[in-house]
Parts: C-alpha cells; structure tokens; sequence
C-alpha cells in the first residue's frame, strides 16, 4: 500500500534489471491516466525490454 500511495496509482507492476545474479535496478510501470493494471501485451513488452537490458549490463560487468 506504502508504494500505491508514493506512486499514486491503483496498480503498478515492477521487474528487475539483473546482472551475474545480482539486481541493480527495477522498471516500474503503471497506467497513471487511467489506473487500469498493466495489461499483459504491455507487461510482456516490458519483461521483454529488461531481459535485453540486463544482457547489455552483463556484458558491462564483464568488460570492466
């Protein structure tokens, strides 16, 4: 509830951003306008974002 009231919004979803097993970040998403859930096309989009987000940190980690 704390993060409904912070972000002001009925409903939010959240995925990590992960490299070598470690999370080092997270994408919050929401449909501030119409505080409907996040419909799962649009989930999908954002798992599928983060996924190829946390290959480019892998990839970071490992050239540094």
């Amino acid at each position: 509830q704390q993060e409904l009231n912070i972000l002001r919004c009925a409903s939010f979803a959240c995925v990590p951003l992960t490299a070598n097993e470690k999370t080092l970040g997270v994408i919050v998403v929401d449909n501030h306008i119409s505080s409907d859930p996040v419909p799962d096309q649009r989930l999908s989009a954002v798992v599928t974002f983060c996924n190829q987000a946390s290959l480019v940190l892998k990839r970071l980690v490992k050239s540094s």
